[in-house]
């Protein structure tokens, strides 16, 4: 049993640390977003706001933790760029989700993130792991030479 876990988290490590940092990064986006809301913020000002705090923490720990992603000086302020491109984008995408959400069908302000952070997650980790955390020397199949 001992070597079978080893053997699914050696295949599937990076993403389980993917989901756990994720969770963590939706805690921290959610929960903002949900005390602005209640401090009486407008929704879509809680997101961007909420976002800010969440991307910061997402882009060092993506960084360290879930890619191992050792660039430094010039290429890695380049990645840091990168990063917040993608997660430019899937904001984007996330306020728009929420906005449709809560202003045109009707859902609750509060309910409407939970659905919209799983989209988001999933889309952060596609361009985190294809574009912004991308080890040198990776073939197109996503196998190292």
């Amino acid at each position: 049993m001992k070597d079978k876990l080893k053997e699914i988290f050696g295949r599937y490590g990076e993403l389980f640390r993917y989901l756990f940092i994720g969770g963590c990064t939706t805690v921290i986006g959610t929960g903002g977003y949900w005390l602005l809301v209640w401090l009486g913020m407008a929704p879509v000002g809680a997101n961007v706001l909420s976002w800010c705090f969440a991307v910061i923490f997402a882009y060092f720990a993506n960084k360290l933790f879930v890619f191992s992603n050792k660039e430094s000086g010039s290429t890695a302020v380049a990645q840091f760029f990168k990063f917040i491109a993608a997660r430019l984008f899937s904001l984007g995408v996330e306020t728009a989700l929420i906005w449709l959400g809560y202003d045109v069908l009707g859902y609750d302000k509060y309910f409407v993130k939970i659905p919209v952070a799983v989209v988001v997650v999933i889309l952060n980790y596609i361009t985190g792991k294809f574009m912004v955390f991308v080890r040198t020397g990776r073939r197109a199949g996503g196998t190292d030479k």
